[in-house]
C-alpha cells in the first residue's frame, strides 16, 4: 500500500512525527497538494499499487473514492447510523434530527452537528437567537451565489442533530485499526483545549471503549471521541481515520497498526 499524504494539512502539530514515523516503517509514500474547491490533486506518483490517503475532508471523503484510494470511510458514519448500534453509551440519546433550516428547537443553548461525518460544518454549542441568525445567513449566501466560510458552505437541507448542552469533565479521542485501539489522546478537559499523551487516559475510558467496539464497528479503522460526564464515559461521535486530527497520540504506534492492517489485507 502506497500513502498519499497531503502536504498542506493545517493545526496538525504530529504532521512531522507521523511523516517520520513513516519513514522508519519503510512505508511507501507521497506528498500531495490538494487544490481547494477543485478536483486537482498536484504530486501524483506515476504507480500501479494499491493507495490510501490521509489528509483534508475533501481528499477522504470525494476524492479517494472518485480514484479509488481506499479510505475507511462508509455511511456507517452517519449518526443515524451508528447511533443505533451504541444507544445507551451516547453522550446524547436525547436528540432531534431534521434539516439545518427547519429543526425544532427545544433547548435555548444546545449543541449541533451534521449527522453525516462531511465535516458540513464543526459541531458547536450556539443559542436559538445564534441558530436563526445562521439559518438567515446561510439562506442569505446561497441566493446570492456567493461566500464559501465553513459556517455558509452547506445546504440548507443538510441533516443535522441538536441535543441538549452537557457538563463534560474530559474527552478522549482513540485510535481504533483492526479490532484493537491503536492509540488515544485527552485532547479537552472541562472547557479547555489541552492535549496530551496516552499516559493521561485513564482506565476507564479504555475500557470503555474497549467494552462498545466489542459490540459494533463502522469499519476496519475509525476513530471514536468519548466524554466523561458525571463521573462516566460516553461516546461523543465517530469520525474517518483518514482525515481525523492525530493530537498527542502516539502517531507510531498508530502508522506501525494501519501497515500491519495493510500488509494483511492487500
Amino acid at each position: 500500500m502506497h500513502w498519499l499524504i497531503e502536504n498542506n494539512v493545517s493545526n496538525e502539530d504530529q504532521y512531522e512525527a507521523f511523516i517520520e514515523s513513516i519513514e522508519r516503517l519503510g512505508i511507501s509514500y507521497t506528498k500531495i497538494q490538494v487544490i481547494p474547491f477543485s478536483h486537482e490533486v498536484i504530486g501524483l506518483p506515476d504507480i500501479d499499487e494499491p493507495m490510501s490517503v490521509y489528509g483534508s475532508v475533501r481528499l477522504c471523503n470525494i476524492l479517494a473514492p472518485e480514484r479509488g484510494w481506499h479510505t475507511f470511510s462508509n455511511q456507517n458514519f452517519d449518526y443515524e447510523v451508528w447511533s443505533k448500534h451504541w444507544a445507551g453509551h451516547l453522550l446524547n440519546d436525547d436528540v432531534v434530527i431534521g434539516q439545518f433550516q427547519s429543526i425544532a428547537i427545544e433547548w435555548d443553548e444546545f449543541f449541533i452537528r451534521p449527522c453525516k461525518d462531511n465535516k458540513a460544518f464543526t459541531g458547536t454549542i450556539t443559542t436559538k437567537s445564534d441558530y436563526y441568525d445562521w439559518v438567515d445567513k446561510v439562506r442569505i449566501v446561497k441566493a446570492s451565489g456567493y461566500g464559501s466560510s465553513e459556517d455558509v458552505n452547506f445546504d440548507l437541507d443538510e441533516i443535522v442533530m441538536v441535543s441538549p448542552v452537557q457538563n463534560i469533565q474530559r474527552e478522549v479521542r482513540f485510535y481504533v485499526v483492526d479490532g484493537d485501539i491503536a492509540t488515544h489522546s485527552t485532547y479537552k478537559l472541562g472547557s479547555k483545549t489541552q492535549y496530551h499523551g496516552e499516559e493521561f487516559t485513564d482506565t476507564d475510558a479504555i475500557e470503555f471503549v474497549n467494552n462498545v467496539i466489542s459490540m459494533w464497528q463502522p469499519d476496519d479503522a475509525f476513530v471514536i471521541d468519548v466524554a466523561l460526564v458525571n463521573n462516566e464515559y460516553k461516546i461523543i461521535e465517530i469520525n474517518c481515520i483518514n482525515c481525523s486530527g492525530l493530537y498527542k497520540s502516539n502517531v507510531g504506534k498508530l502508522a506501525g497498526k494501519l501497515h500491519r492492517y495493510f500488509e494483511d489485507n492487500f
